[in-house]
């Protein structure tokens, strides 16, 4: 069974093979090479370490909450130039940081697929400020609907810092998160234009009953208000 520190920091590393795969299936969708390509849960840095045999040119940014996978993507990409950051994905201050990068952006990784309730179980503090973040009314922001994914709120997170740059953001998450995600954005007419949904056998690369898919996204001036359709 993994342990209640591995629940409750989502730490299920992807397997290098399946970062390959991922970062080679991004790279054949854009229009342009990325200048910039950010994993902002890196862990020990898979898909940076992927991306570096392929963006030779492209400045590599990592961030990562556990110090010592810090130093092992360090380590790993020793022969890149490539900076990796001990950083808490929720207090770390994402506009500010975004504006510093150079575009076209990729954002590409696998953040925790773990939900508000289990770290809730867990007595765990690895959550956003408390925050109804989906403005939920009445009794629905004070049972179970404010239960929320932690991935999700992420990838919300990180899409609204790169309303206004050139962006793709191409992370792993439950076939689920990528579905609210995009009702989400409809709904309230955030502006992204969606590049993809791919199915991940978890199940193989993680050992985990969960439907996963690799979600793709575009923001910046190429991005409209999406539609609710799902395929």
């Amino acid at each position: 069974m993994p342990s209640t520190t591995r629940i409750e920091f989502g730490d299920w590393q992807t397997p290098d093979l399946l970062a390959q795969q991922v970062v080679e299936h991004v790279l054949q969708q854009l229009r342009e090479p990325p200048a910039t390509i950010v994993e902002p849960t890196c862990g020990r840095g898979a898909f940076l370490v992927a991306a570096a045999q392929r963006c030779s040119s492209s400045v590599l940014l990592g961030y990562e909450i556990n110090a010592e996978y810090a130093t092992q993507a360090t380590s790993r990409l020793r022969n890149h130039s490539a900076r990796i950051s001990i950083a808490d994905f929720f207090i770390v201050d994402w506009e500010r940081e975004i504006a510093t990068w150079p575009e076209p952006i990729l954002v590409i990784g696998n953040p925790p697929w773990v939900t508000s309730a289990g770290l809730g179980a867990l007595g765990s503090e690895n959550l956003p400020k408390k925050q109804n973040f989906k403005h939920l009314r009445g009794i629905d922001a004070r049972t179970g609907k404010s239960n929320f994914d932690v991935c999700e709120w992420m990838i919300l997170r990180l899409l609204a810092s790169l309303a206004e740059r050139e962006s793709t953001l191409a992370l792993l998450c439950k076939s689920s998160v990528a579905r609210r995600v995009i009702e989400f954005c409809a709904k309230n007419a955030l502006p992204i234009a969606p590049g993809g949904v791919w199915r991940i056998d978890a199940g193989k690369h993680f050992q985990a009953a969960v439907d996963a898919v690799l979600f793709v996204c575009r923001t910046g001036s190429n991005a409209s208000c999406v539609d609710t359709r799902w395929p």
